[in-house]
């Protein structure tokens, strides 16, 4: 049973990674994922291979239904190594373009509504996307697809996106969507929340949509360490490495491949699983960056720890004699996820989920 929202899709998009795999190989890992929701009355609705207008241009994607609480949920997958169009729309999405999947897209939501029993039935159904990188892209625009239908529409949740928002906009322009979009941009980004790993080239490639926010590393990883399927075909970074061995080291130091592989170590799926907000999640200020360090949000605990790092920098505001005072403070990542620690700690202690739910008395 998925521990919180995110969880669920941090597992249901892992599972679209899964539909262009074996029939038998994917039916095995979606039955794993069915015990695992079992409790929570979500169940698979179906998936882009079983249509042919859907199981086109590598499209990759699973809907889910919740006939208790009336929701459905689309979760899309990112890049695989052996898929040509996944590659091709890779290089769309790196130049602000609108991927061949959009059509997919629109295809998916047709028949999810038909399963449902058509627009009607569906208008009763409140609808969420998710998805991980080149499937962050396609997760925004299958929302913005069903805003443009008047659907219910509640969030498009994704992990390390590139950056959609000059894309929806060239989508919008050029009237890609099933319906006209009637709202801005503005109310558009209020429906996308982004959970990113540290900044690297993959999730700087456009300007964010949504909400951004910084997912901090679990753990210093190495560029051995296993890659998983989901993160695409940059697993050939990690083959090379176990291939030629150490010897090639001091040459990819210089070359900087090193960086490269571990950017795309940090951005594989796996390193979204099991999201705490409390314990590892810092607020962005729109994934902007000052002289090339993230700048992040104050947040509870920011102030228990000193600063040993530059990776990013925090800005806080202070009120003195009605003048107000703007703070600087460069941080460690090490150092925010100390921060985080001390803090959880705190409401673990108190039995709460956040500060908010603290009642000071007098």
């Amino acid at each position: 049973m998925p521990k919180s929202k995110l969880n669920f899709d941090q597992i249901t998009t892992n599972l679209a990674y899964k539909v262009s795999n074996s029939k038998e190989a994917y039916e095995s890992h979606e039955l794993e994922v069915i015990e695992g929701l079992k409790e929570t009355s979500w169940q698979v609705l179906c998936n882009s291979s079983q249509n042919e207008k859907t199981n086109q241009y590598d499209y990759k994607a699973v809907a889910f239904v919740n006939h208790i609480t009336k929701e459905v949920h689309i979760s899309s997958a990112g890049t695989k190594p052996t898929e040509k169009y996944d590659l091709i729309d890779d290089g769309f999405v790196a130049f602000g373009r609108v991927p061949y999947k959009i059509e997919q897209a629109k295809e998916m939501v047709n028949q999810v509504i038909d399963l449902l029993g058509g627009t009607d039935e569906a208008a009763k159904y409140t609808f969420s996307t998710s998805g991980h990188s080149l499937g962050a892209i396609i997760s925004d625009l299958t929302g913005v697809d069903i805003i443009s239908r008047e659907l219910p529409f509640a969030k498009s949740i994704t992990f390390d996106n590139p950056g959609s928002a000059p894309i929806v906009q060239r989508a919008i322009d050029a009237g890609y969507f099933t319906g006209k979009v009637e709202v801005s941009i503005k109310e558009l980004a209020s429906h996308c929340e982004v959970y990113n790993a540290k900044p690297n080239f993959i999730n700087n490639t456009n300007s964010q949509l949504g909400n951004s926010k910084l997912v901090l590393p679990k753990k210093v990883e190495t560029v051995t360490q296993d890659i998983t399927e989901s993160s695409g075909f940059w697993g050939f970074g990690k083959y090379l490495y176990n291939t030629i061995g150490s010897t090639i080291k001091s040459c990819s130091d210089y070359l900087g491949i090193t960086s490269v592989v571990k950017q795309i170590e940090d951005h594989s799926l796996k390193n979204f699983v099991n999201i705490k907000e409390s314990a590892t999640v810092v607020q962005t200020n729109n994934w902007q960056k000052i002289d090339g360090k993230l700048v992040v949000e104050k947040f509870a605990g920011s102030d228990k720890v000193t600063s040993t790092g530059n990776d990013v920098v925090l800005f806080s505001e202070e009120e003195y004699d009605s003048m107000i005072s703007i703070n600087t403070v460069e941080y460690g990542y090490d150092d925010l996820s100390r921060a985080k620690t001390c803090t959880q700690q705190e409401l673990d202690l108190i039995g709460a989920d956040s500060f908010n739910d603290v009642v000071l008395v007098y």
